[in-house]
């Protein structure tokens, strides 16, 4: 029997980049973890992991990361470089 290896704990540089301007534009906007945890359907603790880059987000909950921040979906992406 062949054991497929898991992926490392932690996630990408893009992942977290991309978790780092989430978490910028939630402060920004004032809001507590609560509020865009509530408004996105996901747990607090879930939110935590997407904002430390630990879970990858995709390409459905990126939309509605960019609805409830009210931005465009491309401004997530800006000046984010492939590694």
């Amino acid at each position: 029997m062949t054991l497929v290896p898991f992926p490392p704990p932690s996630g990408s540089s893009v992942d977290r980049m991309l978790g780092r301007r989430l978490s910028a534009e939630r402060r920004r906007r004032e809001w507590d973890e609560d509020r865009l945890a509530g408004d996105l359907g996901i747990s607090v603790g879930k939110l935590r992991r997407f904002e430390a880059g630990l879970d990858r987000i995709g390409a459905a909950r990126l939309c509605s990361f960019s609805q409830a921040l009210e931005i465009p979906l491309s401004a997530l992406f800006a000046d984010i470089v492939n590694p």
